[in-house]
């Protein structure tokens, strides 16, 4: 068994800077996009890796963040520890003043959050201009 690689924070030419590798399984990129926070998902978000995401939230909770956006379409595989951790997103934000919404279309994630009837709870958007409306409060 090989442990997890650590990886640096590194920004890359976009603004995104890449705040969590689990061992190649999952990356979670930030960047700020107005007012709001954008966490970038790609990989898979299960129980080996949502522990990561809230790793996250703690440098979303540093930048002293108020509307997080959590992007899900690069996200392959999403099981009910991953739903998890997207729900406990949401109530952190909440609890803190903020609101989080998740953009994700019909792909991995969208089948799994619609299988799971949760796309009112979660706030689910098709794209970043309607999570951007959703937060602002115009949509």
């Amino acid at each position: 068994m090989t442990a997890p690689r650590a990886r640096r924070a590194c920004t890359r030419p976009d603004g995104y800077t890449r705040l969590v590798a689990h061992a190649d399984l999952l990356s979670i990129e930030q960047r700020s996009d107005g007012d709001m926070i954008v966490l970038e998902l790609r990989g898979e978000l299960d129980i080996a890796t949502a522990a990561s995401l809230p790793q996250a939230l703690g440098a979303v909770a540093r930048d002293g963040a108020r509307m997080l956006v959590v992007d899900l379409r690069g996200v392959t595989v999403l099981d009910s520890v991953g739903v998890r951790s997207l729900l406990h997103t949401r109530r952190w934000m909440f609890n803190r003043g903020g609101a989080a919404c998740f953009v994700c279309d019909d792909g991995p994630a969208g089948r799994t959050i619609e299988l799971m009837g949760l796309r009112d709870a979660l706030g689910v958007c098709a794209d970043m201009a309607s999570a951007q409306a959703q937060l602002s409060g115009e949509g």
